[in-house]
């Protein structure tokens, strides 16, 4: 008996492949799915650097964008009154201990009393409260970077005369990005720290790893999400991004984690 050969319609094994096709995608679906969410870059850490004293500004070296050193000067002020006070403020304090000293003298000799010595005691107390005040004063004239940097904005420029509490420069601390993300609340079941994830940066269209770090203390009861923190993996190249930027996170995660 000769066997018996079926032929297919061209039509018909095209849609049996895509089918199939589709069979597949789901099967790999059904075991994992990709989530995402935006994220933004921040700096560790940034500062808005204020006034304490009141004066004439005669520095401010560096200009926006540009990087600077820990302990570097960042704004400088014109001293020389508060040096002067600091000064006349060591002279006061060398005289009420020279008339402190004469007073215990006189107190043996019984030509003093003991609330002389006493007066003259709070005297030097009162001095040397004076001076550490001037030099604290004085110290102020010099702003220095807390830490190595970049120059966000300039908010006064030299020759401006400036009052405590003026906004003199922000800075930002950009040696280590980190990455923030706000997520559906219902992501807490299976998003831990140290889950790794990838980053889509959108201003260099770069896909870079990173991890979990921590997570937000919770939960915004209207929008039911909380804020997520990350670092980028030590291998992702990070040198091209800046503070400000942002992408997509993206998460491949079971259906059933």
């Amino acid at each position: 008996m000769l066997p018996v050969i079926v032929t297919i319609p061209r039509f018909f094994a095209r849609s049996l492949i895509v089918m199939i096709g589709l069979w597949a995608f789901v099967s790999v679906s059904d075991a994992q799915e990709q989530q995402s969410v935006r994220a933004l870059l921040k700096a560790s850490s940034s500062a808005v650097l204020s006034s304490q004293i009141s004066g004439r500004v005669t520095d401010i070296p560096f200009v926006e964008g540009q990087r600077f050193d820990k302990g570097d000067l960042l704004v400088g002020f014109d001293c020389r009154l508060m040096r002067a006070h600091q000064d006349i403020a060591k002279a006061t304090l060398v005289g009420e201990r020279k008339l402190l000293e004469n007073k215990k003298k006189l107190l043996k000799l019984q030509s003093a009393g003991a609330l002389e010595v006493a007066l003259s005691e709070a005297a030097v107390a009162k001095a040397q409260a004076e001076l550490t005040a001037a030099g604290y004063v004085a110290s102020q004239c010099q702003i220095t970077a807390p830490y190595q940097g970049r120059v966000i904005r300039r908010d006064v420029q030299p020759h401006e005369t400036v009052a405590p509490g003026d906004p003199l420069i922000s800075i930002l601390d950009d040696s280590v990005l980190e990455l923030e993300l706000v997520i559906p609340s219902g992501w807490l079941s299976w998003l831990k720290t140290g889950r790794a994830f990838n980053v889509i940066v959108d201003e260099t269209g770069k896909t870079l790893e990173a991890e979990i770090l921590r997570l937000g203390a919770q939960i915004d009861p209207i929008s039911q999400t909380v804020n997520v923190y990350a670092r980028f993996a030590e291998n992702s190249d990070t040198s091209n991004l800046i503070a400000g930027m942002s992408g997509t996170a993206q998460f491949s995660t079971p259906l059933n984690p």
